[in-house]
């Protein structure tokens, strides 16, 4: 079934929010697509200086979603990126530190490294004229409220795609948090 043909509309100036579909286990597998187009495609049709950033957790999903875009010719326009390679790239490109060695510890240190450069407004907010999180039940809270600020404010154009359902790293369990409280404006049921 497709998500935004069946009413749950995307508008590129509003903030949406896919949460914990009712049934979805009914529904087998779905798309989120418009028109025969994804939302970052449409997005892509939009003149901006600024590109659209697809954001996951799951790094083959986002090399899929890379390889898809490039195929379709919209790598300079659709940037798909697993979180954590994404926050990489942030710190390489504005000259960041770097944090070094390997496991959890350095992806939560480039995570905060991320986080206090854009607080130091040594990485810029606001550099994607969109932003879709795919998986956002993967994403802590400080993650969203990072990704969130980097939507230009002109467009606002976010879409949280959040199924609890599909919580396979166990990372959505007892969250307890809005997405107010992470700078996400939503309407509805917004408490995770």
């Amino acid at each position: 079934r497709t998500i935004l043909r069946d009413g749950l509309a995307y508008d590129r100036c509003m903030v949406g929010v896919v949460t914990d579909l009712d049934g979805a286990e009914a529904l087998g597998e779905f798309d989120v697509q418009a028109c025969g187009a994804s939302p970052p495609e449409q997005l892509a049709k939009v003149p901006s200086a600024k590109p659209i950033l697809v954001l996951c957790y799951n790094r083959p999903l986002a090399q899929k979603l890379e390889a898809n875009f490039a195929a379709k010719g919209l790598a300079d326009r659709v940037h798909a990126r697993n979180f954590h390679k994404w926050c990489r790239e942030q710190l390489v490109a504005y000259g960041q530190p770097l944090p070094e060695g390997f496991g959890d510890r350095v992806f939560q240190a480039m995570v905060d490294n991320v986080i206090r450069g854009v607080e130091r407004n040594q990485i810029p907010s606001g550099q994607y004229q969109a932003v879709l999180i795919d998986e956002g039940h993967d994403f802590r809270p400080e993650w969203l409220k990072l990704v969130a600020q980097m939507v230009d404010p002109a467009t606002n154009s976010l879409l949280v795609l959040y199924d609890s359902a599909q919580d396979i790293y166990g990372k959505s369990k007892g969250r307890g948090f809005s997405f107010k409280s992470v700078g996400i404006q939503a309407s509805g049921r917004t408490t995770i």
